[in-house]
């Protein structure tokens, strides 16, 4: 049964050449270390909500240089009319989405 207002599905989708960094000449090695030209996309795809509405933990799958790992973020959501605000963040090291 599906509650109103409650998130059910959820698909990110970055592109991977757009990602910077505040330190001045590491665009082109995050770059690469992503393999970009071979992977242009990141994505992350909503399995689950788990937790209550003041402490969501959103489950998925995060895909990184063709890498699948499942992720656990902190997510927080607001109601704006009729639209579901969402934000999370998750820090991650991209050696660990190597094959």
């Amino acid at each position: 049964m599906r509650k109103p207002g409650v998130l059910e599905a959820l698909d990110v989708t970055i592109a991977a050449a757009t990602l910077t960094s505040p330190r001045e000449g590491l665009d082109a090695n995050m770059h690469k270390a992503l393999n970009v030209a071979q992977f242009p996309e990141i994505t992350f795809r909503l399995r689950r909500i788990d937790g209550a509405a003041e402490a969501q933990q959103a489950v998925g799958v995060l895909r990184v240089a063709g890498v699948d790992r499942e992720v656990t973020m902190a997510l927080h959501t607001e109601r704006k009319k009729a639209a579901l605000a969402v934000e999370g963040e998750l820090r991650i090291l991209v050696t660990d989405f190597r094959s």
